[in-house]
């Protein structure tokens, strides 16, 4: 039961085949001119090529100085930094009052900054002020103690002695703390 149905072939049907035959051949003449125009260009690469053979400098010809030097990212990320940070205190100081804006002024002038931060890491360790404060109240406390039982003169020098005795133990302990970490760290 294969049936098979068979068209009548119209005239139209004839005329589109016809018309696809000639479209096929402008499409190879079109392909054929194109391939003469690459065997030119193919010359004229080659004619490139050469002149700029010529025209190349060798890597030896080349001296150091000639390069040019590119700014290390570490320094690039160092004024980034310093440039963020100066545009970061000059909004905040608009923002201020008169008198903080002065203030503020004065204390982020570069030599009074690197002041304080060399104050802040060497001078005003937490460490050292509460064992400065701890030390001057608990010595404070028994000399004044002593001296209402004992009936002489408190000396206020004894409690700044105290304190610079508590500051330097304060110091001491953190330093040895760090230490006792890091050789646990290592081990």
């Amino acid at each position: 039961m294969s049936e098979k149905i068979e068209h009548a072939r119209s005239p139209e049907h004839k005329s589109e085949s016809v018309d696809a035959l000639a479209e096929a051949q402008r499409n190879l003449d079109r392909i054929h001119k194109e391939a003469g125009k690459e065997r030119h260009h193919g010359a004229n690469i080659e004619q490139l090529q050469t002149k700029a053979e010529k025209q190349a400098f060798s890597r030896e010809k080349i001296t150091v100085g000639e390069k040019e030097t590119t700014p290390s990212p570490v320094g690039v990320q160092r004024e980034l930094k310093t440039t963020a940070y100066k545009q970061t205190i000059r909004r905040i100081q608009t923002k201020l009052r008169g008198s903080d804006k002065v203030l503020s002024h004065v204390m982020h002038q570069p030599v009074v900054e690197k002041l304080s931060n060399f104050g802040a890491n060497t001078i005003a360790r937490p460490s050292g002020i509460l064992g400065g404060g701890v030390i001057a109240l608990l010595g404070s406390s028994i000399l004044l103690y002593l001296t209402k039982y004992y009936g002489f003169e408190y000396n206020l020098t004894v409690f700044f002695i105290l304190f610079i005795v508590g500051f330097t133990a304060g110091i001491i302990l953190e330093s040895l703390v760090k230490l006792m970490r890091r050789k646990r760290s290592i081990s």
